[in-house]
């Protein structure tokens, strides 16, 4: 057995330093790319706060005197403010009908046993492998069919659709939740949906503000769905308005106000995930963990 340790600690050590090395090279990238990222959003930042005949002197300095007016500029002239409206119309009618309707359907598969849960769920879940390029065609024609094609209703029904993340998280949190609470509000009288609403829910808190946070993202920056799904321009969100935009500017050449306008779709995004991303994070590993 003497022999046998021996020979075999030189391969536990070289394994030791190749999960080094393969971690440290992960950590490596990962740092390179936020450096990237960091570097682009501050170039945007400061750039945007430019006049377009510094911006075109050289793209690297600093503005001599902030423009903060370009802000002002782009939210009046440009429509801006209706597209910033319609993204936050938008986004609160998408993800709290997610929400609602999610937090449900993860309730029952999480705590009842019947024959199709199983296959529900696994229904939900291969969901998520189609890639969402494939569902633009039936869903053009089913959006047509209906007669909804080109209004907004068309991309809020298909996008309230976008639940399987949502589930498959919300699961998780739903399972071990204790019954003896549940138990304790049947005998007091609380129905099903009473039990769901006002004890099973609140308890899901930190679940609900993952997939919360997500999901607000996700759908403030939509781009597609809104360009595919709505024809008339006064209906776009902001992601969307800020593609004609940087179409406008091309031919006027008010590069800042368009660099303007892209801080404006990104900071609500950003700002939420800064504030939010320890809950964030803290909801999908104690959601992973229930699990187990």
């Amino acid at each position: 057995m003497g022999s046998l340790d021996t020979r075999y600690k030189p391969s536990i050590k070289t394994l030791s330093l190749a999960t080094a090395l393969s971690a440290s090279s992960t950590y490596l990238a990962l740092f390179i790319f936020a450096i990237m990222y960091v570097f682009v959003f501050v170039w945007t930042l400061y750039s945007s706060l430019k006049t377009n005949p510094e911006l075109f002197a050289n793209v690297w300095s600093l503005p001599s005197v902030p423009q903060w007016k370009n802000y002002a500029l782009v939210l009046t002239t440009g429509n801006m403010l209706q597209y910033f409206l319609n993204s936050v119309r938008y986004t609160a009618i998408i993800v709290g009908a997610r929400l609602i309707l999610s937090a449900m359907a993860a309730y029952v598969l999480g705590r009842f046993e019947f024959r199709l849960a199983t296959p529900i769920l696994y229904y939900f879940l291969s969901s998520l492998m189609v890639p969402s390029l494939l569902t633009v065609v039936p869903c053009f024609i089913l959006m047509k069919n209906l007669g909804l094609l080109g209004t907004q209703w068309a991309y809020i029904i298909l996008a309230i659709t976008g639940l399987p993340f949502n589930i498959f998280v919300l699961i998780g949190f739903f399972k071990t939740l204790p019954q003896e609470l549940a138990d304790a509000a049947y005998i007091d009288g609380c129905g099903e949906f009473g039990v769901f609403w006002r004890i099973m829910l609140p308890m899901a808190r930190p679940g609900l503000l993952t997939v919360a946070v997500i999901n607000i993202i996700g759908v403030w920056n939509d781009f597609m769905g809104p360009l595919i799904f709505i024809r008339s321009k006064d209906h776009y969100p902001l992601a969307t308005a800020v593609y004609f935009l940087k179409v406008t500017m091309q031919y006027n050449a008010d590069w800042v106000a368009m660099l303007a306008s892209v801080v404006i779709l990104m900071a609500p995004a950003l700002v939420m995930f800064v504030i939010f991303q320890d809950q964030v994070l803290k909801g999908l590993n104690l959601g992973d963990a229930l699990k187990h």
